[in-house]
């Protein structure tokens, strides 16, 4: 049984929800690989985890240093220091940013098809990965 985790570029999401997943995974003999954004690279390296990145998933330094994008993704700098709406958070995770990880999925995992995706609570392109290969999520 393969699975596959999705993450976003965010090691406070990564490093206590999707690594010891992943590496449990591994222990119980299971393939696993991990996709997140490239960001995330060097500390999946590290662990030994086997990754696929996803080339458009940017941090939200990379978001911000080109405000016009991040408007466009539905980072909206004056609405960040109010507490997170849902409308908010459907602009951050859904929408072009959840359409444009599960393409990116599709074009990288051609060679992991997984029989389970596991995805962190704020990355929703998994899900629509898993829907479309016609696994559960």
């Amino acid at each position: 049984m393969g699975v596959l985790l999705t993450c976003g570029a965010v090691y406070s999401h990564f490093a206590p929800m999707v690594a010891p997943v992943a590496e449990g995974i591994r222990e119980a003999g299971r393939e696993v690989a991990v996709a997140p954004g490239p960001s995330l690279a060097g500390d999946l390296d590290r662990l030994g985890l086997p990754h696929l990145s996803l080339p458009r998933m940017l941090t939200a330094v990379q978001r911000a240093a080109d405000p016009d994008r991040a408007r466009h993704l539905g980072f909206i700098p004056e609405e960040m220091a109010e507490p997170v709406t849902g409308a908010t958070f459907g602009r951050l995770f859904a929408g072009e940013t959840a359409l444009r990880s599960a393409e990116d999925l599709l074009a990288v995992a051609s060679g992991f098809r997984p029989d389970l995706v596991v995805r962190e609570n704020a990355e929703l392109g998994g899900h629509l990965f898993a829907e479309k290969i016609g696994v559960p999520a």
